[in-house]
């Protein structure tokens, strides 16, 4: 028998998760940021100005969703450029238009304990914490072993892979879940200049119907893949330990694990794979590759 990581009865949409407007550093306004991704399809948006929480009710309806949200950010890490950013989603809907500044409160400016302290005051908002381009923010793979409190890292960042090709994190991530950190993966297109930035990296979330609370339970149980072009259509383990993965047309189908390595199918074409674990594999996931190098990536599935 197959056991699916997403969920057996529901449909599929699309969504970016970070994003900014003239109200932070973005060049378009809220309504045409808002207006450019209902027309490409897309199903749900976050608004997230930076260090600005935002809610926009009056811009959903039944076929697109505008998430309350907000990117957050402490000082650089004295003597480096290493700092956080966290995206923070609202876990409960919120029916009035907000537009709320907020202040960097916290006590030691620039290190670990400010960090956490971040993620703990968006945890105690009841927020929804994704660590935004880790590479990008120079992150270590030691200090994102002490954060606690957080939903997932972004893997994929349009803007950041863009502008100074920062924006793939993949190995920083597999660092992380090699050590027993477990954590969802995201790409997002983080657009600040409009057309350049925008449409190149997004989740698609399979969840019984488009509203905010089907869509947050369902990220939060991993319901969901990242994806700069490829799509996904299942992705699990069977009773037998073989991880399997079925996907739009691919030239690569990857599976990641530690410690032992994993296993990579080379082809024309591809629509599914599969590998059989050892049965001592910390994780697994899988990167789906097509001919013009565009990657899905599911979440992992841990093992231990």
């Amino acid at each position: 028998m197959k056991h699916s990581a997403f969920i057996s009865e529901g449909q599929w949409y699309k969504g970016n998760l970070h994003s900014h407007t003239t109200c932070s550093d973005g060049i378009m306004t809220p309504e045409a940021c808002i207006q450019a991704y209902k027309e490409k399809g897309y199903s749900f948006l976050a608004l997230t100005d930076h260090n600005l929480f935002t809610a926009y009710p009056d811009a959903c309806s039944k076929d697109f969703l505008v998430l309350p949200a907000t990117e957050r950010n402490t000082s650089c890490f004295p003597g480096s450029y290493e700092q956080i950013h966290v995206v923070g989603l609202k876990k409960q809907d919120i029916r009035d238009k907000i537009s709320q500044p907020l202040s960097l409160t916290f006590t030691e400016e620039g290190t670990e304990k400010d960090w956490q302290a971040l993620l703990d005051e968006m945890h105690a908002a009841g927020q929804l914490s994704i660590i935004a381009h880790p590479v990008w923010t120079r992150m270590s793979i030691e200090k994102l072993l002490t954060l606690k409190d957080y939903l997932g890292i972004e893997i994929y960042n349009t803007t950041c892979d863009r502008t100074s090709y920062t924006g793939k994190s993949d190995y920083i991530i597999d660092c992380c879940l090699r050590k027993g950190k477990k954590f969802f993966l995201f790409a997002t297109d983080d657009c600040h200049e409009g057309e350049p930035d925008m449409f190149g990296g997004w989740i698609t979330v399979k969840a019984p119907v488009l509203t905010h609370a089907d869509l947050m339970e369902h990220i939060c149980k991993g319901s969901f893949y990242a994806s700069t072009g490829p799509e996904i259509y299942d992705f699990g383990i069977d009773d037998d330990q073989v991880v399997y993965v079925e996907c739009s047309p691919c030239v690569s189908v990857n599976f990641i694990t530690y410690e032992k390595r994993g296993h990579s199918i080379v082809g024309k074409n591809l629509t599914s794979g599969s590998f059989h674990l050892s049965g001592t594999e910390t994780f697994v996931r899988c990167e789906c590759v097509d001919a013009g190098g565009k990657i899905a990536y599911t979440n992992p599935i841990f093992l231990k």
